[in-house]
């Protein structure tokens, strides 16, 4: 219904990675922004070392500014936590249909929309009906 109000709808990426402070996968939300600060062309520079030399990295995202992020990685230390008992358990939960990483965002059905009312001005100027 969104679209049909004019309301321009983002794609977001998420990518699960594993966080070595608690130990547990977790999801990234990354925009479809690709100027300078973004994390999007952050993120992709860092897989692409990644996939060059296949060692495990150790990353660090910090929201420098509203929509800024300063993104650095090292080799992960020898002995280090790499993760990989809780990446294949999430994997092999992934792939079974039992996790949803995109339970992350709320789910808002249209009629609790309509009730917005600037998107209950916009159906009606617009003549959208739920």
């Amino acid at each position: 219904m969104l679209c049909r109000v004019g309301i321009k709808v983002t794609l977001q990426s998420l990518l699960p990675i594993y966080d070595v402070t608690v130990r547990n996968v977790g999801v990234l939300e990354i925009r479809p922004d690709s100027r300078p600060g973004a994390l999007l062309p952050q993120v992709r520079e860092m897989l692409k070392h990644f996939m060059s030399r296949k060692n495990p990295l150790v990353v660090t995202v910090q929201k420098t500014a509203a929509y800024d992020y300063s993104l650095n990685w090292v080799p992960l230390p020898p002995g280090a936590d790499d993760g990989a008992s809780s990446i294949r358990i999430f994997g092999e939960r992934f792939e079974k249909g039992e996790l949803d990483i995109a339970s992350v965002y709320q789910r808002i059905t249209n009629e609790l929309l309509a009730t917005y009312p600037e998107i209950a001005a916009s159906m009606n100027v617009l003549g959208v009906q739920i």
